[in-house]
């Protein structure tokens, strides 16, 4: 794990996101993160086999307790967002007062949502876009905002032929949200660039409107190339 941070860094990316840095000591992780000049820009809240407790009224003081380990590990590795996953428990009302509660209690830190699909994830209760925007709308915190990821926008679309034109447009009705943006290959979520998204024409717009966040590549290999990262560019 503390490797990773040179090899990011050598194959050309600008920082990273850990899915999971609680199995690792964050002050290492930082050392790491700091020699390799490759900075972690986005960690994830804890969650268990149930993706999350962010809407689930029976764990609200897990939640309490997950987001202030979070926070904790945020501040040690200087991590621009927390990422607060909803789970596949409970309710919308629930995600919303314990996002409110979180973005409160700890306003110097940026917090996430993510909508993530219902075919990968069965019963995941924050799964469309229009939800997430409602939610971030009512409780208009400044450090709470959208995670959007191509892979899961692409899975909601019914017309997986429309995909590609979906995603682009669906980004640009969600860009005043976004904070941090995900991408990769539908439908086994490999590299961006295979698959119906175009992502080199997905990059072009989301800079021509203004978007000055980073982008993740949280995919899983299929080539081992990085050559879609030189297209990209």
């Amino acid at each position: 794990m503390l490797d990773r941070f040179q090899i990011a860094r050598d194959i050309g990316f600008e920082g990273v996101e850990i899915l999971r840095p609680y199995n690792h000591d964050a002050a290492e992780l930082r050392d790491a993160a700091k020699a390799a000049d490759c900075p972690v820009h986005l960690i994830n809240a804890p969650f268990g086999p149930e993706w999350g407790n962010g809407a689930n009224p029976a764990a609200q003081e897990i939640f309490h307790a997950e987001i202030e380990h979070a926070v904790s590990y945020a501040k040690i590795l200087n991590v621009r967002h927390i990422h607060i996953l909803s789970g596949v428990q409970g309710n919308l009302e629930t995600l919303r007062t314990n996002l409110k509660w979180a973005s409160t209690t700890y306003p110097d830190q940026s917090f996430l949502i993510e909508p993530i699909n219902t075919l990968d994830i069965p019963n995941y209760k924050l799964n469309s876009f229009d939800d997430a925007i409602e939610i971030l709308r009512g409780i208009n915190a400044p450090n709470l905002g959208l995670l959007f990821d191509t892979y899961h926008a692409s899975r909601m679309q019914e017309l997986f032929a429309t995909c590609q034109t979906n995603v682009i447009q669906m980004s640009q009705a969600c860009l005043p949200w976004i904070k941090h943006i995900q991408v990769s290959g539908n439908p086994n979520r490999t590299e961006p660039d295979q698959g119906p998204i175009n992502h080199a024409d997905f990059f072009s717009k989301i800079d021509a409107a203004g978007y000055d966040g980073l982008i993740g590549a949280e995919y899983t290999p299929a080539s081992g190339s990085f050559d879609w990262l030189a297209k990209a560019r």
